[in-house]
Formats: structure tokens, sequence, C-alpha cells
């Protein structure tokens, strides 16, 4: 487990504990209502997202409380469901037959497959976003049937995935766009860079199976 660097530069371990009784605080702070499996939920996520800072074993304290406050706003403000990390350890936690439609715009793979498999298996229809990674024509986004889809990365492993559920159709959106190469960098090692994005790529996606969700609500 990595430690906490105090401003003094005394270090001190960490613990989830404190994350959770930070959270407990906004939610109080506001008069806002909270599940004791929320607050636990919501300090893991902080945890994970500790990752990126940790540098030797430490992160700066103040690294730490910027993450637990802009989480902890986003969690009173937005309400806690929208800051859910969903994975197959926390689905039982949502009801998904609650909903009229499902907009599945998950980067993790067994979170994405989670999520449409029990979709499908509580009758919910559900449209999933493939990869915007790597892309800078907004475009080149359309609605169609997985099993159609070619050049996307994740569409062909989440076909794989989902074939061994028994699952060989799903409406998804997705670039005709094949993906730009990472450039190899000299300060990376020579190793190619995780796929990046540009802030107008993704929210076409976004916009593009808004307006699918929509149409086909109002159609019914």
């Amino acid at each position: 487990m990595y430690q906490v660097l105090k401003r003094d530069g005394g270090t001190v371990e960490f613990e989830i504990s404190k994350i959770s009784a930070a959270m407990i605080k906004a939610f109080e702070a506001l008069n806002k209502q909270y599940h004791p499996s929320v607050v636990n939920m919501l300090a893991l996520q902080v945890s994970a997202d500790f990752e990126p800072k940790i540098k030797n074993g430490l992160i700066a304290v103040a690294e730490a409380k910027s993450i637990i406050g802009k989480l902890s706003l986003t969690a009173v403000a937005d309400g806690y469901k929208a800051v859910i990390f969903y994975l197959p350890e926390n689905a039982d936690s949502i009801d998904l037959s609650a909903y009229d439609y499902i907009a599945d715009c998950i980067d993790t793979v067994s979170a994405k497959v989670e999520l449409i498999t029990r979709a499908n298996a509580a009758g919910v229809p559900i449209i999933s976003a493939m990869g915007a990674g790597n892309k800078l024509d907004p475009s080149r986004f359309s609605v169609t049937d997985l099993a159609k889809t070619e050049t996307c990365p994740l569409a062909r492993v989440l076909r794989q995935r989902l074939r061994k559920k028994g699952i060989e159709h799903l409406q998804v959106v997705y670039s005709t766009e094949p993906p730009l190469t990472p450039l190899e960098t000299i300060a990376d090692g020579g190793r190619k860079q995780l796929p990046g994005s540009v802030s107008f790529v993704p929210s076409a996606a976004g916009l593009v199976a808004a307006g699918a969700v929509i149409r086909a609500l109002t159609e019914k």
C-alpha cells in the first residue's frame, strides 16, 4: 500500500476510511441522502483515481485532497449514481429493468460485456459506443449492428466476447475511420502511447447515440 506525503514532508499510511469519512461529510454538508455501500464504492473510485498520481509509493496530500474534493462535489451535486464506475463487481447494485433504454459509453471491456449481457437478459434496449480513440473525423460515426462493424479494435474484441455469451447482434455507434497509429516517443522508451482522444470525437459519438435513443423512445 502507498503512503500520503504531507506538506511538512512527513508521510502517513493511506487509509481508505478517511476517504469514506470525507465523502460522508460532503453528503451531509448539503443535506443529501446516501447509503454506506455508495460511500464505499466512491471511496474505491477515489483510490483508483490516485494511481496515476502515485510516484515512488507516495501521493502528495494536495493531489489526494483535489481528487477527493472533485469526486465529492460530483457525487453530491449530480447524484451518486452518475459517478458509480460500473463494473461486474457492483453490477447487482443497479436494477436495469427500471430503465427504458441504456446508453453504454464504458471503455472497460469487462464492464461493457457485463452491462450488455445484463441488459439483454432484462429485455432492455441498449446502444453501445465503440472506440473513439486515435480518431480525428467526427463525421464518420454511424449507428449499425455490431456484426457489421469493421476497422474498430474495440468492436472486434467485443464481438468475440459477446459471441461466447450467445449474443450475436447489438446496436452500436461506431466510426468507419481507421484508428491512427500512435507515434513512438523517446521519452516513453519507444513504447506506443495509449489511445488518445480529442474532445470533439467522443462527444460526437455521444450525440449520435443520444439521437438514436431519443428516436427509438419517441417512436414507441
